[in-house]
């Protein structure tokens, strides 16, 4: 039986005796994220940088998931050929084995049907958890409960795959939501749903409706299954990825470039969501970073070398050189030294309209 770390433990750090060797963690490391440009770029996105704190978000991630393996041997990284080389470097104590490096960038259901069948080969009775590396969880004993929670199903159902959806604080109109179908059951005081179904990005008034019924979840892409199980899923829904994963790196190039929510958790009739209340982030642009490090209301978010007079609720970040700000508010200023991004905070997410422009125009060493 897979046995979880409690979150009392996971906290005190300590190594429980009955620790079990069946259970990994699949870190996705192969994003190429813009939404936090200039920052954040197409050979250095988010997860390599450090946005919130003073690690970099993989780092960040890394240490979160830890207390949940009995080893690092148990915590894989999925990441492509571009940035398999910063993976290392910023997580030197992963065994080289549990690096999968894509030769191309693709998307989630490619990347879990590999780390599914190579886990399935070292292990059959594994369990994984997958983590997106560049997210920001702030409840992290609410982490491993949701997480103990899904494993505990699984360990007696495993043909079940099982999501962990956060509940909505706001009615974003930038995350996928999950509505919930009837109640699966009780699992140590934490309920399980059913999915009903699986939603995309919402407008505005469908956001607020959703959020407002207390019936759906925003869909953050923490997915935990039976590896063995999963790759009968690959098998009924990607079959031909599914006979190319034997040889993954010769065929790759011609997976399809699909994300595990339409390609099989869509499909599947037993799929299951855990609620759970994360302090949770994707950061998907800087008015997210301003919310998530704001110390009160009227205060700046600042990092370098900042002066400011009269400005209030920005987010200022600098490089190498001093910025001062007068009367500026609810303004984004960040400064990489080659670019400088100026922009209401709350058209921070239109950054992906200064990246087309750049695209359109051939300025390649800008992106």
């Amino acid at each position: 039986m897979v046995r979880l770390r409690s979150p009392r433990a996971a906290f005190d750090k300590a190594q429980p005796k009955d620790w079990n060797d069946h259970f990994y963690l699949l870190i996705m490391a192969g994003g190429v994220g813009t939404r936090l440009w200039p920052k954040s770029r197409e050979k250095t996105p988010k997860q390599f940088q450090k946005i919130v704190g003073n690690e970099t978000l993989l780092r960040t991630t890394f240490k979160r998931v830890r207390p949940l393996v009995r080893s690092v041997d148990h915590i894989l990284v999925s990441t492509n050929q571009q940035y398999a080389k910063l993976a290392r470097k910023e997580l030197p104590e992963l065994p080289a084995k549990n690096l999968i490096v894509e030769p191309v960038s693709r998307n989630t259901a490619p990347a879990m049907a590999v780390a599914a069948w190579l886990i399935n080969k070292r292990d059959p009775e594994a369990i994984v958890t997958t983590a997106p590396s560049d997210h920001v969880v702030l409840k992290e004993k609410n982490y491993y409960k949701a997480i103990e929670t899904a494993v505990s199903v699984l360990e007696k159902e495993p043909h079940n795959l099982l999501t962990v959806g956060i509940k909505p604080t706001y009615p974003d109109t930038g995350y996928g939501y999950i509505k919930l179908g009837r109640p699966y059951r009780p699992m140590r005081a934490q309920k399980i749903f059913h999915v009903a179904k699986f939603v995309e990005k919402p407008d505005e008034k469908t956001a607020h409706r959703y959020v407002d019924s207390g019936k759906y979840l925003w869909n953050a892409s923490y997915f935990v299954w039976q590896a063995e199980h999963f790759l009968k899923l690959v098998k009924e829904h990607l079959p031909i990825l599914y006979r190319k994963l034997p040889e993954y790196p010769r065929y790759f190039e011609t997976f399809p470039n699909v994300p595990i929510d339409t390609a099989i958790a869509e499909k599947t009739r037993n799929m299951l969501v855990v609620p759970a209340d994360l302090g949770w982030s994707d950061i998907g642009s800087w008015a997210a970073v301003f919310d998530i490090m704001a110390k009160k209301d009227g205060a700046n978010v600042t990092d370098g070398e900042v002066l400011t007079i009269d400005t209030e609720n920005c987010l200022i970040h600098g490089a190498d050189r001093l910025i001062a700000t007068v009367g500026l508010k609810n303004v984004v200023v960040v400064d990489t030294g080659d670019v400088i991004l100026i922009a209401e905070k709350g058209d921070s997410q239109r950054v992906k309209e200064v990246i087309e422009q750049l695209r359109v125009k051939g300025e390649k060493k800008y992106l």
